[in-house]
């Protein structure tokens, strides 16, 4: 009996400890930490993807930006090039044609480019919005206690009883 006796506490003693082990298991895997952690971990790596997309974005529109401006560029040096390459090389009926900015586009566009680029390097002064609307000097401001949009009901209420 006594072999028995030992073989079923063994047994016992085994499942008590499995039981123990699937527990402390159970809760280092599903436990609110360990669901706390993950969606830490998940969220510091969208942060992260979003951040490295902004970069992106901001790297994109650089470029273009960049792109856009040489393209501008070049393209009125191309226009300058062929109405001096005109100038030399045709009659002299031509050349009005394309130096002219009321017979030309192109030239008033080149004319705003040029403008543009010489203002670039100057600093305008801009005023900020205002945060409340302008009003005449004789007149109620709105925060004044008198102001009001329409007649409250207290006055409704005394013109009525009067």
């Amino acid at each position: 009996m006594d072999y028995f006796s030992a073989g079923w506490l063994l047994a016992l003693i085994v499942f008590v400890v499995g039981i123990g082990v699937g527990f402390f298991i159970y809760k280092l895997k599903y436990s609110d930490d360990a669901r706390s952690q993950k969606l830490q971990d998940e969220l510091a790596r969208v942060t992260e993807d979003f951040e490295n997309y902004k970069e992106s974005v901001t790297e994109h529109f650089s470029k273009t930006s960049e792109l856009v401006n040489n393209l501008t560029e070049d393209y009125v040096k191309v226009y300058k090039h062929l109405a001096k390459s005109a100038e030399a090389l045709t009659d002299v009926q031509i050349t009005p044609q394309l130096t002219s900015a009321k017979s030309s586009p192109m030239v008033s566009f080149i004319n705003e480019v040029e403008n543009a680029s010489g203002e670039a390097g100057k600093v305008e002064s801009i005023e900020p919005p205002k945060d409340y609307a302008p009003k005449e000097e004789e007149a109620q401001g709105t925060l004044s206690e008198s102001y009001s949009v329409g007649s409250t009901k207290a006055e409704k209420l005394k013109k009525e009883s009067a």
